[in-house]
């Protein structure tokens, strides 16, 4: 005759560790899946969590985010769906995803602000800084975008596709000799003046949400850095920076 499991063995028994961990996991999934379809405005419910993701990630480049959120989607159903018992389930979430989810949820709720999430420092140029001084600082830092300040205020963005559309410009009017001899004259004035019909860099407030800065990256694709500070104005000093490469950073919570 089987013995009566020890109740200590029941799924109901989990400890309360666990079950605090699966109460985390799905009151986050159930934010994340309402903060999903307010962004893109899919509001009926018969409408799967995946289609609404997908909406968002195609319209936020978000496709990291999506991925993971596409694994825990499985997760929450098993959860929902295939307990044993109450409060017995088949699987339990460990506490690295119950922090990997949460920090989504915080990222898509506009919990983090933009002088939090792209704060680091800004490498500057002055509009009369020659050029060749400009490259020899990009090629010291790394860096492939630079705020131009004059005095107090940011009057441009001097960045590595600008330069190469100036070089490209000179090279189409003249040989090579040409081009090396326009580097050696040109300010850094010269290259931004010559990139000016094209909206390259915008301002945030340091307490934008960092969602909505890098939205403006999709909304305005030729946009290559949103720079930050304290309310947005170019005079009240840099603060961060985001680019591009930040808007697949923002969904990697490690």
């Amino acid at each position: 005759m089987a013995r009566d499991p020890d109740p200590d063995d029941r799924p109901d028994a989990l400890p309360d560790v666990e079950r605090d961990r699966v109460e985390r996991f799905l009151a986050a999934f159930n934010t994340i899946d309402r903060l999903l379809r307010e962004r893109t405005k899919i509001h009926d419910h018969g409408v799967p969590f995946r289609t609404v993701l997908r909406r968002y990630a195609r319209d936020h480049r978000a496709q990291k985010m999506a991925d993971r959120l596409d694994d825990y989607a499985e997760l929450r159903n098993l959860l929902v769906h295939e307990t044993l018992v109450p409060n017995g389930w088949l699987a339990v979430p460990s506490a690295d995803v119950v922090r990997r989810i949460e920090g989504y949820r915080d990222a898509l709720d506009g919990g983090r602000r933009a002088d939090d999430a792209f704060k680091r420092r800004v490498a500057t140029v002055a509009p009369a800084t020659p050029m060749r001084d400009a490259l020899a600082q990009a090629h010291a830092t790394g860096f492939s975008q630079f705020p131009v300040v004059d005095g107090d205020a940011v009057v441009g963005l001097l960045t590595d596709r600008g330069i190469a559309r100036w070089l490209a410009a000179r090279a189409a009017a003249g040989d090579a000799a040409a081009v090396g001899d326009a580097l050696e004259r040109a300010t850094v004035a010269d290259v931004v003046q010559a990139d000016t019909d094209r909206t390259t860099w915008a301002l945030a407030a340091r307490d934008e949400p960092a969602e909505r800065v890098l939205a403006r990256f999709v909304d305005a694709p030729e946009l290559e850095a949103v720079l930050i500070t304290q309310h947005g104005k170019a005079d009240q000093g840099l603060l961060g920076i985001a680019t591009h490469l930040d808007v697949v950073r923002f969904w990697d919570v490690g």
